[in-house]
């Protein structure tokens, strides 16, 4: 989950639901403007403001976080895009694979789309995304006026987010107590690696256990990690308490706020605050993304 993607999501939701800007949606929500910009910008985290606009903006939680579930409802043409997507990849602008991806689909399901007529139509929030990775608008007939107005997905090729070799570390531990995991120094795998970890040094990726993260972060997803990034607020981390056999235990959790003492903590389920002291806890990795599958 980067904050770009759900900023993105956050943006596409509130204008589908007729807020022409997010001024407009920090006074309907009471939530303050600065704040709202910061979700909308991917500068600040949602942290627990993610449930409130999924109620308001009438989209599930999944979707908001990590792209999956239900997203904004939007009538949009299905016959005009299949026209649209088959032109996108004739130019080369983009490939059936890379629009696939964009969606979460195997590769093969937009081409089938296109040219066999299966699925008979896309989802509506699949239907949106495809038409801003091929830079198609959606047409002022079929989206409300309010719903357009400075909207923009930006988002990135598939082709552009997956590196061509394996050569990414994924690490997996045994499931501790209290959301806990004991990992072991060699990785278990590698994997093609992923735009956010793009030429970082060090970087990995971590299999979840466990459901203390939940929508976020499920098991059997991989997060990925850049530990050369600075702890910031509402920021996913992975936090290390080093042993001295060389086993490192760490937690996956949201960072809230930290000081010289303490790192301020939030997990999603079950939903709770707490503060972990950064003498137990010294390392802290920033969490970039994720894969969605192993």
């Amino acid at each position: 989950m980067t904050n770009e993607a759900v900023a993105a999501r956050l943006r596409a939701a509130r204008q589908a639901a007729g807020y022409s800007s997010a001024v407009a949606a920090a006074n309907e929500l009471g939530i303050p403007y600065p704040t709202v910009a910061g979700h909308e910008n991917g500068s600040r985290g949602l942290g627990r403001s993610a449930l409130d606009y999924a109620r308001r903006y009438s989209v599930s939680l999944d979707w908001l976080l990590n792209g999956v579930g239900e997203g904004p409802q939007v009538a949009l043409p299905k016959a005009d895009l299949r026209n649209e997507i088959r032109l996108a990849v004739e130019e080369g602008r983009t490939s059936y694979k890379a629009l696939s991806n964009a969606i979460n689909k195997n590769h093969a399901y937009v081409q089938q789309f296109v040219e066999r007529g299966t699925p008979r139509e896309l989802r509506d929030h699949d239907a949106l995304v495809i038409r801003e990775v091929i830079g198609s608008p959606v047409p002022l007939s079929h989206v409300p006026q309010t719903a357009l107005k400075g909207f923009r997905l930006n988002m990135i090729p598939g082709e552009q987010l997956v590196g061509a070799t394996k050569d990414l570390p994924v690490f997996v531990g045994a499931q501790g107590g209290d959301g806990h995991l004991v990992v072991t120094p060699d990785p278990v795998e590698y994997r093609k690696r992923p735009g956010p970890l793009e030429d970082v040094p060090n970087g990995y990726g971590l299999l979840i256990h466990g459901e203390s993260m939940v929508p976020a972060y499920r098991p059997g997803q991989i997060a990925l990690v850049n530990p050369n990034l600075p702890p910031a607020r509402d920021e996913d981390v992975i936090l290390f308490h080093l042993h001295a056999d060389e086993n490192r235990e760490v937690i996956i959790k949201h960072l809230v706020a930290f000081n010289a003492r303490e790192w301020r903590l939030e997990q999603y389920n079950p939903a709770k605050d707490f503060t972990e002291l950064r003498a137990d806890w010294p390392i802290c990795h920033r969490v970039v993304g994720r894969y969605n599958t192993r």
